[in-house]
């Protein structure tokens, strides 16, 4: 019976008879599976911190953590994103020694210019302190964050590389190491002397401790240097000119997810805020699934295109996208049939933020039908046209907020998601099926007749 079911299932999703589509399903289970162990560290060194070092010193690394997510933007300025494109395009259009060494330019890139960002900020905090010194900012965790910035990014790179050679086991394991250190090393901390910067130090050491693992790791799967293979060195403008349009994109959907919060702070009161944040959170259980399939996908897609097999790659496309949809759409269900339950257990005044949780969960339903939408155009080589999409989805974003947020609070910063989720997704599947004559987001059967 259960046989049965697998079978059906695995019929109904197209996996059966091809190999490339069953990879992407078997690497996105386990970077999914990655993800959740990940967030489940992440929740339990949160608890942790709070109930022996206090409120405060969370605080604090959530400043540390959120500074960090955003300089890490300017320090990669996109190679994170380029690398999952350009590793597969040279191995296939090349050689597997020209792939290396587009690994080896991106890494000259990063180590010359993320130093440049990191003295830069400890200049600011030098002239902060000497024209504001009452201030409550507190430069020394300032100054940590600014020198852990290269480690951190260079960690974010070496994971990325991880998956552009196609090593999905080892990208889902540098997924996990980053939280699993820091809770050791915050443990042995908490044995050894238990003092209210220990936090701190663990999440330092966890990361510069993980950038040196992820770099053997990288190490050890590069190709080979073999002289007798075609050998193509990826010039520094054209890595540039692809990596930028990628980092503007990213950077944007980055921004996204912290600038109605900004304005909600602005027009609403904190407790406004925090039911927000909460439904927030709710809401993103579906972006685990998104994420792990295109996590999988992104550098397939990359070798497919450059070696012209385009059948295969739109089959791969629409088969994605089907998976993240069937995949998306029993949480998205749970979610709007459970969600004052669920709400209710933060408790009763978060109840308030369902009406926002339902168009947040719209928001994901449409995202979960673009699918691959976004990797697809970065993959293929039309990343400029995915820039100028989000280029215009910010402001329309930032006009949404600003008209509806004052009039509605937390339901109008929801309805501006959902508004906008659906104007570029819906811009990148138009544009892609003009370009390509494929549609290749999720569409239910009636429609594809």
């Amino acid at each position: 019976m259960l046989n049965s079911i697998i079978s059906k299932v695995k019929s109904f999703l197209s996996i059966d008879g091809d190999p490339i589509f069953g990879n992407i399903v078997r690497g996105g289970s386990v970077t999914l599976f990655a993800r959740i162990l990940n967030a489940l560290l992440l929740l339990i060194i949160n608890i942790f911190v709070a109930r022996l070092y206090g409120s405060g010193v969370v605080g604090v690394l959530a400043i540390i953590n959120s500074f960090l997510n955003i300089t890490f933007l300017f320090n990669l300025f996109g190679t994170n994103i380029a690398v999952l494109r350009l590793v597969p395009e040279y191995c296939t259009k090349y050689s597997d020694t020209s792939s290396r060494e587009v690994w080896i330019r991106i890494q000259n890139l990063v180590v010359m210019i993320s130093p440049i960002l990191s003295i830069l900020i400890i200049g600011i905090g030098v002239l902060w302190d000497y024209f504001a010194p009452s201030s409550r900012i507190s430069l020394p965790y300032f100054y940590v964050a600014a020198i852990l910035t290269p480690f951190f990014s260079f960690l974010k790179l070496n994971t990325e590389a991880l998956r552009a050679f196609f090593h999905t086991r080892l990208y889902a394991l540098a997924n996990i190491l980053p939280a699993s250190a820091n809770l050791l090393l915050l443990l042995v901390l908490a044995v050894i002397r238990r003092n209210l910067t220990d936090p701190i130090w663990a999440f330092t050491g966890s990361n510069v401790l993980i950038w040196m693992v992820t770099t053997l790791m990288v190490i050890s799967i590069l190709p080979r240097k073999d002289l007798n293979k075609p050998i193509s060195r990826i010039p520094y403008q054209e890595l540039l000119n692809i990596s930028l349009p990628m980092g503007i994109s990213f950077g944007i959907t980055q921004g996204m997810n912290y600038l109605d919060t900004i304005v909600l702070g602005i027009y609403r009161p904190e407790a406004e805020i925090g039911v927000y944040s909460t439904v927030v959170k709710l809401a993103a259980l579906t972006g685990f699934i998104i994420y792990s399939i295109n996590a999988v996908s992104a550098s397939k897609f990359s070798e497919l295109h450059f070696s012209q097999r385009n059948n295969e790659l739109f089959a791969l496309a629409k088969k994605s996208s089907n998976l993240i949809f069937w995949m998306s759409l029993p949480i998205l269900f749970v979610l709007l049939i459970f969600g004052k339950f669920l709400l209710g257990i933060f408790g009763t005044e978060f109840i308030s933020g369902y009406l926002a949780l339902v168009l947040l969960v719209g928001g994901q339903f449409i995202d979960s039908i673009g699918g691959s939408n976004s990797v697809y155009l970065d993959m293929t080589g039309s990343q400029s046209k995915l820039k100028n999409i989000m280029l215009v989805t910010i402001l329309l974003y930032v006009i949404l907020n600003l008209v509806l947020i004052p009039k509605m609070g937390i339901n109008g910063s929801a309805l501006t998601r959902l508004i906008s989720a659906a104007f570029w997704n819906l811009m990148a599947s138009f544009y892609i099926l003009k370009k390509t004559g494929n549609w290749i987001s999720y569409l239910p059967g009636f429609l594809r007749k």
